[in-house]
């Protein structure tokens, strides 16, 4: 019985001294695929240059609707998920939960030499100054599409303006205007270059 109870304390203490107590562990193969996914997602080059010319130049893109947002755009950055960048700007009085309502533009890319996507989104805590969001996002898209030189089309300002869905494909992009319900309403509208 003595010799059992030592063996007991013996093999617990060996288990409590083990060097990966208290850590998370993976695999080494699942350390493998999760670096080699984000070596790829960082360097994988682009086949051919995307359609809209600007967006093949990251930093020339930021440079040009930063003079368009209000808020700046941050750093190009790896997210984990992908690259991105964006800006928020605020703008009149608050609505639900105190928050004003606001206009944020993305960047987005599954590559870091190019970006894939640009996002205008209006946010809407206030709806009684819902008019004057929507004028302003159409706005900013306007302003958009001059910045990235691409020609907005007729229909668009019109949807931005009444808040309602768009969908267009051309030869260059494909650009979405859509609705996100969730505590307040928001619209976004999404251009990606193929």
């Amino acid at each position: 019985m003595k010799a059992t109870l030592t063996y007991l304390v013996l093999l617990l203490s060996v288990a409590c001294s083990s060097p990966n107590q208290g850590r998370a562990t993976q695999s080494p193969n699942s350390s493998k695929a999760d670096s080699a996914s984000v070596a790829k997602a960082k360097s994988s080059p682009a086949t051919e240059p995307l359609k809209i010319p600007l967006f093949n130049d990251v930093a020339r893109t930021q440079k040009k609707l930063a003079t368009i947002s209000r808020g700046g755009i941050r750093n190009w950055h790896y997210d984990g998920l992908g690259w991105s960048a964006s800006s928020l700007y605020e703008f009149g009085s608050p609505g639900i939960g105190q928050l004003s309502n606001n206009l944020t533009l993305y960047l987005e890319s599954s590559r870091q030499n190019e970006v894939q996507t640009l996002k205008v989104k209006v946010s809407i805590p206030n709806m009684n100054q819902k008019s004057r969001a929507l004028t302003q996002y159409a706005s900013t898209v306007e302003k958009a599409f001059k910045a990235i030189g691409e020609p907005i089309p007729d229909d668009l300002t019109t949807a931005l303006r009444r808040g309602k869905p768009y969908a267009k494909e051309t030869p260059t992009m494909s650009i979405e205007n859509r609705l996100e319900e969730g505590q307040y309403n928001s619209w976004v509208l999404i251009v990606s270059s193929y």
